[in-house]
C-alpha cells in the first residue's frame, strides 16, 4: 500500500535552506573561533618548544664545559 508522505516538497526546500544557512554561518564562526584558538595556543606551544631547545643547548654546553675541565685537569696534573 502506498502511504502518503509526511512532508512535502516545500518542507524539503525549507529544510535544505535551513541547513545551508547553518553551514554557512558555522563555517565563518568556526573559522573565527579556530583562529582565536590558534592565536592563543601558538605562543604557548612555541614557548615550550623554545624552552625545551634552550635547555638542550644549555645541557650540551654544560657537558662540553665539564669535558673541557676534565681534559684541563688531566693536562695540569
Amino acid at each position: 500500500m502506498d502511504q502518503p508522505e509526511a512532508y512535502g516538497r516545500k518542507s524539503d526546500i525549507w529544510s535544505l535552506a535551513c541547513t545551508l544557512v547553518q553551514m554557512i554561518n558555522e563555517k565563518k564562526q568556526n573559522k573565527a573561533v579556530q583562529m582565536r584558538k590558534i592565536n592563543l595556543v601558538m605562543p604557548i606551544i612555541l614557548g615550550k618548544a623554545l624552552t625545551s631547545r634552550i635547555e638542550k643547548l644549555s645541557n650540551g654546553i654544560q657537558k662540553q664545559q665539564n669535558k673541557d675541565m676534565g681534559v684541563r685537569k688531566l693536562i695540569l696534573d
